[in-house]
């Protein structure tokens, strides 16, 4: 440590940066040569210009309180009476020991871009005075900053997480009971978002989720809880598989896809795929979101990973008000475009990126473009852009979205993003898995009028997949939107006693 400057402020490690030079790699919240600057990007709101940010924490000025320093005021009340009319939003305080941006190891806590929607909303609502209120007993919602992906990452899963923070909400505040916990609001940006809570107890199955991952499959349960033991799948036993999934034989996920393995008896599941094994089978069967509770928020682009910012105003023209218009004069030359990662392993993705490369994969057609790269320039050029998911949610239809290509939802069982405030009929095809070896057939026959149509939609819905204010984002807003909507949902039948 002490070949570096000022011992790196105590506040990093000392390592050789190559020839025998000392550099200052630094703790998180912290940089400089010698990480000797706190660095506020990790406080929310920078602490409001009303605190200092420290160590990832907002040390408030007198007077003022809560995350981001926006508090001056507390209340007491005989009766919770929750606005009638407008979201009201109270956020949460809790404390380091329940949950907060911690460091992972030395590296920052915030590894990918798009995974930033979950902090993106608290800090939009943190700083939205319209919608949050100081007033707990007006609220009609109430907001836990988890920081889930602080601590499970992208492919972990949050149930273990929440079960701990809803404890620490329903002991030490007298709102969570008043509901059961259905009037709190909780966010993921994880892969798979909300997949394990299925199997947990209510009280981490009552709260709204805000999540990008909203698989709600047809089949939670079993095809046939009489299935035929003497007709088990091939290969690995369903308890040994059951037991290496973490799961259970029990578990209504994996009843149903030993039922549907059994009745596949070895056919393909769809016309041109590969074989689906029981762990594909299973994953599709979770019940990871409630279409009529839950909230499907849309991811976060930036310029930081792909430019895409940059290139909406290659796809569209803007007028002075913002209001976007498709640019017609740009070619599309290319009829269909797809590149990305997949796998053997037909969990990845529920099969659709196996089954396209399958179908399709091999095509010589000079106007497909099929994992032949290009970015976002090539999407600018393309006509329909392949939008499949990927472990869980998938950043494509996003960016399908900003460049201006019309997306080809394939998405069997999975809502896509924000479905209750989008006209996707108007902007978007979408195709089943069983009917995509026709996927050439139907996009063939969307006449150029129709396609206009379909362009204009997308110049004119494409912000609601942008967080950015600065260049007219309204997720956001959208989000907000589709929250409300939960919330009148609270007082019907919608929101179960179970």
């Amino acid at each position: 440590m002490d070949k570096c400057k000022d011992r790196c402020s105590e506040r990093g490690r000392c390592v050789d940066a190559g020839g025998g030079l000392p550099q200052c790699v630094c703790a998180p919240f912290y940089n400089g040569p010698s990480c000797q600057f706190d660095d506020p990007t990790h406080c929310p709101l920078n602490c409001s210009g009303r605190g200092q940010c420290d160590g990832g924490f907002c040390h408030c000025q007198p007077g003022w309180w809560g995350a981001a320093c926006t508090r001056s005021k507390s209340y007491t009340a005989e009766e919770w009476t929750p606005h009638p009319s407008e979201l009201k939003i109270y956020i949460y305080d809790l404390p380091q020991h329940v949950t907060y941006m911690r460091p992972l190891g030395d590296i920052w806590p915030i590894h990918h871009s798009i995974y930033l929607a979950e902090i993106e909303l608290y800090h939009r609502l943190l700083a939205d005075s319209a919608v949050v209120t100081e007033n707990p007993w007006e609220a009609n919602l109430f907001y836990v900053p988890t920081h889930t992906y602080y601590f499970i990452g992208n492919i972990g899963f949050p149930g273990k997480h929440f079960t701990a923070v809803f404890h620490h909400v329903r002991q030490q505040y007298p709102w969570w009971n008043l509901t059961a916990g259905r009037n709190h609001v909780v966010s993921t940006s994880n892969d798979r978002g909300c997949c394990d809570l299925y199997r947990m107890g209510p009280d981490v199955q009552h709260p709204i989720k805000v999540v990008h991952f909203a698989q709600a499959p047809r089949h939670g349960v079993p095809l046939s809880r009489n299935r035929d033991k003497e007709r088990e799948a091939e290969g690995e036993k369903p308890e040994h598989l059951a037991a290496r999934l973490n799961s259970h034989v029990e578990d209504p996920a994996m009843q149903g896809a030993i039922a549907e393995m059994n009745h596949l008896d070895g056919r393909p599941r769809f016309r041109g795929f590969p074989l689906y094994e029981l762990p594909a089978l299973q994953q599709e069967r979770e019940q990871c979101y409630r279409p009529e509770h839950d909230v499907a928020f849309p991811p976060y682009l930036s310029d930081r990973e792909g430019n895409w910012l940059s290139v909406m105003k290659e796809a569209f023209d803007y007028a002075p008000d913002g209001k976007a218009a498709f640019k017609r004069g740009a070619a599309r030359d290319t009829l269909f475009y797809f590149n990305g990662f997949t796998k053997p392993d037909l969990a990845y993705s529920a099969g659709v990126r196996q089954g396209l490369l399958a179908l399709f994969g091999n095509s010589t057609r000079p106007d497909l473009s099929i994992n032949k790269g290009g970015g976002s320039q090539r999407m600018l050029r393309s006509r329909f852009c392949f939008t499949p998911m990927g472990f869980g949610w998938g950043i494509r239809l996003s960016q399908a979205m900003l460049t201006g290509c019309v997306p080809v939802v394939v998405h069997d069982h999975v809502w896509p993003t924000l479905w209750d405030v989008l006209p996707y009929e108007k902007f978007s095809i979408r195709v089943s898995r069983h009917n995509l070896y026709r996927l050439l057939d139907y996009l063939e026959s969307v006449t150029p009028q129709q396609l206009a149509r379909l362009q204009d939609g997308v110049a004119e819905w494409h912000k609601a997949f942008v967080w950015q204010p600065e260049v007219g984002g309204l997720a956001y807003n959208y989000t907000l939107t589709s929250l409300h909507h939960r919330l009148l949902n609270m007082w019907t039948a919608f929101f179960r006693r179970s």
